[in-house]
């Protein structure tokens, strides 16, 4: 298969479209919220990235500079523009004359265009160096990076799972990132949960596997913190079971169990919430 020959479009140019004119309408509607409104309302705005973080799968140079690259790719591309007024040098070198380009007055509207930073992480995978495109004729989005993922090393998982891992340090690993690469911004993590094949309501409503998955991964976090990331909340995937992007009904993400008449039913990770923001109120204040 070829993987970027799409039959309705062009996968190695609109998808840089789509995202150079995302961050322009973003920063319009900055421009617009801070001059009209923000005065009186005293709200802040910023966006939220889809991430999951990428660790070298080896301690070569080729694969540390590939995990760079694919995070390059996910993070840097939306969020390089507004701090440092260009792509990622990596992009411009992948991808060339297919990444559009700034004006001088987009790059001083993108400049402080946000006033945090919303990061979605639930999970991580290994990147190593891979050209695509030695076997590829066709330019895509998923292959400009030169980065292949996987989710072993040696035949070890990552992680806890078979497909999406559960992996603790992964939210530390990307709270750190955002304090390391961008001056500590104030961030969100707006999103970090994990989805289970619905089977029944019995075997979904006691999730262990939900509660451990919280537990280690706001373990993380808090020091994360502790050590002085700037992160102002984070918020659960999700509080109800829902309609899920690409997976409908069969897999669920809610501390809260839905069924087909809409009735809800407190899930074991939701007594877990209940408790730990009872009995620990320091955490929840750092939190």
């Amino acid at each position: 298969m070829n993987y970027g020959d799409c039959p309705d479009g062009d996968s190695g140019t609109e998808p840089y479209i789509v995202g150079h004119h995302l961050l322009l309408a973003h920063a319009g509607a900055v421009n617009l919220y801070r001059s009209k409104y923000q005065g009186t309302q005293n709200g802040s705005i910023g966006f939220a990235l889809w991430f999951r973080w990428i660790e070298p799968l080896t301690n070569t140079s080729a694969d540390m500079e590939a995990a760079q690259r694919a995070i390059d790719f996910l993070m840097g591309w939306l969020l390089d523009p507004i701090f440092f007024g260009k792509y990622p040098d990596s992009m411009q070198e992948l991808v060339g004359s297919r990444l559009p380009s700034f004006t001088t007055e987009q790059i001083a509207q993108l400049n402080g265009s946000l006033d945090f930073i919303g990061i979605n992480i639930q999970t991580a995978s290994y990147g190593f160096e891979t050209d695509f495109y030695l076997t590829q004729n066709k330019t895509c989005y998923y292959l400009d990076s030169k980065t292949n993922l996987t989710g072993y090393r040696d035949g070890v998982p990552i992680g806890v799972g078979s497909i999406e891992f559960a992996v603790p340090w992964c939210i530390r690993s990307a709270v750190d990132y955002i304090k390391n690469h961008y001056s500590n911004f104030p961030m969100f993590v707006t999103q970090t949960g994990i989805a289970y094949r619905f089977d029944s309501a019995e075997d979904t409503v006691d999730d262990d596997e939900r509660v451990e998955y919280f537990e280690t991964y706001y373990t993380e976090l808090l020091a994360a913190i502790r050590d002085g990331a700037n992160v102002k909340g984070v918020y659960a995937w999700s509080l109800l079971d829902g309609f899920e992007f690409d997976l409908g009904l069969r897999k669920r993400a809610g501390i809260v169990y839905v069924d087909d008449d809409y009735n809800r039913y407190l899930r074991k990770s939701a007594l877990w919430f209940k408790e730990m923001l009872s009995s620990y109120p320091i955490a929840v204040d750092v939190l």
